[in-house]
């Protein structure tokens, strides 16, 4: 009786042990399966609020789904609005860093192009001009992205001071348009703190036109009269 009675136990607690198992194996398949189901959730909640203007909740949301499931097909877009939510609360070397590593890890995808647009920004508020050219001459297979790029690129070159400008031409010769920023800032100062033998040798190198510059007169006609007035003081001396 005895033993009939411990044959019991053991069988019941087997029955109940694997009553357990099967329930643990449901379990763990139900979360594998809603996995997905929760990340895409997740995601939406995190866009929805960078796109209300909710930014740190935005960067807690894709922090959260980075940290989750890095190897996830969405986490390109996921690490590209975290650039975006870090930007937008002022934390611009984090969005750096991060824009920089989608350049790198998804090498193929088809935004990796604005991501670059974004290194644009940041290095040029960021006071680095010479990496905001480097990141504009990455964009290279879209046509369009390169125009934007080269848009962008120029928007903040036009606001640099003429001797900064000056310097970044010496660096990029064969940059016309660059030329182009350079000899209008020129034009733009007074006449008498204009380096005018710089100004048209701009003029002549790039072929630039003098009127769309601002000269009233054409610029071979005030280089011819530059140089006599340069020349009119030897003059003088031999007399």
């Amino acid at each position: 009786m005895g033993i009939t009675s411990e044959s019991t136990i053991f069988t019941t607690m087997n029955k109940i042990k694997s009553f357990f198992l099967t329930l643990l194996m449901v379990l763990i398949s139900g979360l594998a399966m809603s996995q997905p189901v929760n990340y895409k959730k997740d995601y939406d909640a995190a866009k929805a609020n960078l796109d209300v203007g909710n930014y740190s909740l935005a960067l807690s949301g894709f922090t959260e789904l980075l940290n989750r499931d890095p190897a996830h097909p969405n986490s390109g877009y996921t690490s590209f609005f975290y650039g975006v939510s870090a930007y937008s609360l002022g934390h611009k070397e984090k969005a750096k860093d991060m824009f920089l590593q989608i350049t790198r890890k998804y090498p193929s995808w088809d935004k990796k192009a604005e991501a670059y647009l974004w290194l644009i920004k940041i290095s040029f508020e960021m006071s680095s001009p010479n990496m905001g050219l480097f990141y504009a001459d990455q964009v290279k297979d879209d046509a369009e992205m390169q125009k934007s790029a080269s848009d962008l690129k120029y928007s903040y070159l036009e606001q640099l001071d003429l001797f900064t400008i000056q310097s970044i031409l010496e660096e990029n010769t064969d940059d016309e348009y660059l030329a182009r920023i350079v000899a209008t800032k020129i034009v733009g100062l007074s006449y008498d703190q204009r380096d005018n033998y710089y100004l048209y040798s701009l003029i002549d190198r790039y072929n630039l036109d003098s009127t769309s510059l601002g000269l009233t007169v054409p610029a071979d006609i005030i280089k011819d009269h530059y140089k006599v007035a340069v020349m009119l003081p030897l003059f003088v001396v031999r007399l």
